[in-house]
């Protein structure tokens, strides 16, 4: 997380020093973004949700080979869109993780290109 704490200090230390119209507005677009991948991060650690994740990998692997094994005799229309339904949400559920840990990544090179300049 002391990285994390580095880039919020650029960030805010951007605040301080580009005061100006536009580049403010961005600086506390980076800063939002930057809490918020923070915020979805800082429960990645808990026991908990390690479980939940964990669970749901599994299950999006098993839910990829009954879609892949399964035909129509074997599923029904409507239990097929359960399946993809479910599948659905736990992509999404840890996307969300990946894509804070992606984003985070991607707004400290911003940050750092942009100051720069």
């Amino acid at each position: 997380m002391e990285n994390e704490n580095i880039l919020l200090k650029k960030i805010q230390d951007a605040k301080i020093k580009y005061t100006e119209g536009t580049s403010q507005e961005e600086i506390i677009g980076w800063e939002k973004q930057c809490k918020k991948f923070l915020q979805v991060l800082s429960v990645k650690d808990n026991k908990g949700i390690q479980m939940v994740l964990e669970k749901f990998t599994i299950e999006l692997k098993e839910i990829d080979e009954l879609l892949l094994n399964a035909d129509s005799k074997l599923l029904s229309t409507e239990e097929r869109d359960r399946v993809l339904d479910r599948k659905v949400m736990y992509s999404r559920f840890l996307d969300m993780f990946a894509d804070a840990e992606t984003g985070l990544v991607a707004l400290e090179k911003k940050v750092d290109e942009d100051i720069a300049e």
